[in-house]
């Protein structure tokens, strides 16, 4: 399977699953796992196939560094969660402590919006939202966004 199949039959199609339900968190953490293996895949894929892709990257570690960096650090967040649900408490190991933004897997919920004081919002509204180390909580949907965004426009 070569990385833009991966993309179109995985990250796009869990992108275009949580869409449908942006108050889920299988579909976020679903979207989240296939958009952090992107980077695996395009990496190991193209190290063996065609080694200019990715020549300037030594280890994946820096391919990862280089997609957070061109995603506002949103990649970073991005693979901390699907890394946490596969290793619960990445802040616990330092192995996986420097690479995480986020604590563990109870740092992502779906919280239901009310309305009331929040601009534009409906009642009843649903969305994942996560929460990093530094205690700032983020809303899971922009941050896939941009990831996804990436991932397109390196295979389009």
């Amino acid at each position: 399977m070569t990385p833009d199949q991966y993309f179109e039959a995985f990250v796009q199609g869990n992108y275009d699953d949580y869409i449908e339900n942006k108050g889920c968190v299988r579909r976020a953490f679903n979207a989240a796992l296939s958009a952090s293996h992107m980077a695996d895949h395009y990496f190991l894929y193209y190290k063996s196939h065609n080694s200019s892709k990715v020549s300037q990257f030594k280890t994946i570690g820096i391919f990862v560094n280089h997609i957070s960096n061109n995603t506002n650090e949103y990649f970073k967040d991005i693979r901390s969660i699907a890394n946490a649900y596969k290793h619960l408490y990445t802040g616990h190991n330092p192995k996986y402590s420097q690479y995480s933004s986020i604590s563990s897997a109870g740092t992502i919920e779906a919280v239901k919006l009310t309305g009331g004081n929040i601009k534009n919002v409906g009642e009843g509204i649903s969305k994942v939202v996560y929460t990093r180390k530094s205690g700032q909580q983020f809303d899971f949907f922009p941050a896939l966004e941009v990831v996804v965004q990436y991932w397109d426009k390196e295979f389009s």
